[in-house]
């Protein structure tokens, strides 16, 4: 009994988003593998599979090292300065498994869904955004960015490094606070955790890959996807070898390549891009306003990149701001929990992030004294 009360206590010191992902990715692991075994339509072969199957085993193995690591916290705490670099590996150890358990719940979720009910939702997506009149709205769009080249660049900027802005949203977060910038990281996991059920309730691929992919030739609605996607194909050709072109086919041939052999990139709805922006504008705006309104310039940007690049049909952005509300309600509930509890150690975990918030504070103080001087 002694044992398993120090293993509850281990995995209750353990990050919310640890947790919850080592879950997610167990069971999707065990459903993509049920699904393999008994549904005759195999997106992957069998080596594929096994390769999925390692990976997540060793991802979970990785979180089980953590969760060993989390026992000796007292320990570490009272060590001196000299034991510092074991703290930033810490943190380093825990932005590893972050980034593996993201990556790998979105591996795992493209293979889940069969291409036939992909093709059906994916039709619908489209169908939807032709009757909105969108494909016609895009072509003064694209036409007004390309005109305008300096703005395209910095929506073709926002939307393709929209990952790095939010991680360097979060650094900047903790100059400010530390427990704030823990939380941001916190809702960033749960935008996925609670997207990915509606990923797999309503997978669609982007508009454009649509329009030239070749998985869905086999299926009886290969024609049928054809002719709906016409309008996409359209203004595709209408603006045909422009900058805009051959960015929109990147982002198509990007995706047909991360999913090669894997199944499909059902994660359009909702937009993780919008839910970024969001997450970006809230958290930056907690720390200062002057930060937030640029997150929210930057949200806004990238929000136009969503369409511009036939990345996205517009459902998904409304949806994408409600997810992103839902992300920000429980990671506060959440954090609000990890600050009351006995067994989690801000300091064991995010050590360097209260670092940071030491640097802020510090840059603060002086700027102040710098103002009275001048003053």
């Amino acid at each position: 009994m002694r044992y398993l009360a120090a293993l509850s206590l281990a995995i209750r010191s353990l990050p919310h988003e640890l947790r919850l992902g080592s879950v997610a990715v167990l069971g999707l692991t065990l459903a993509l593998w049920w699904r393999h075994e008994t549904v005759p339509e195999l997106l992957f072969d069998q080596t594929t599979l096994n390769e999925l199957l390692h990976h997540s085993g060793g991802i979970l193995l990785f979180v089980g090292l953590l969760t060993a690591c989390s026992l000796v916290y007292p320990w570490l705490l009272r060590q001196p300065v000299k034991l510092v670099g074991l703290r930033w590996v810490l943190f380093g150890s825990y932005l590893g498994i972050f980034y593996l358990l993201y990556s790998q719940l979105v591996t795992l979720l493209f293979g889940l869904p069969r291409s036939q009910y992909v093709a059906e939702m994916s039709l619908w997506y489209v169908a939807l955004d032709t009757r909105l009149g969108v494909y016609d709205v895009l072509s003064a769009w694209i036409a007004f960015f390309l005109a305008e080249p300096w703005l395209g660049t910095l929506v073709s900027a926002t939307y393709s490094y929209l990952v790095y802005i939010v991680l360097g949203g979060v650094l900047l977060v903790s100059f400010y606070s530390a427990r704030l910038a823990r939380e941001y990281l916190l809702a960033g996991f749960i935008s996925l955790i609670i997207a990915v059920p509606v990923w797999l309730l309503f997978p669609g691929i982007a508009p454009y890959e649509l329009a030239v992919t070749e998985a869905f030739s086999t299926l009886e609605l290969d024609a049928t996807i054809t002719e709906a996607t016409d309008p996409v194909r359209s203004l595709y050709d209408q603006f045909a070898g422009t900058r805009w072109a051959k960015t929109t086919a990147g982002w198509a041939q990007y995706w047909e390549d991360e999913t090669q052999g894997l199944g499909h990139a059902i994660s359009v709805n909702p937009s993780m891009h919008i839910i970024w922006g969001v997450l970006l504008t809230y958290y930056l705006w907690r720390a200062t306003w002057w930060w937030g309104t640029l997150g929210l310039a930057v949200a806004l940007l990238q929000a136009i990149g969503t369409m511009l690049y036939l990345q996205h049909y517009l459902i998904d952005l409304p949806v994408g701001l409600i997810f992103g509300g839902v992300a920000i309600w429980v990671a506060r509930q959440l954090a609000k929990r990890e600050c009351s509890s006995q067994q989690f150690r801000e300091e064991f975990w995010f050590w360097p992030l209260l670092q940071s918030q030491q640097v802020g504070r510090w840059l603060q103080r002086r700027y102040r004294k710098w103002r009275s001087v001048d003053s």
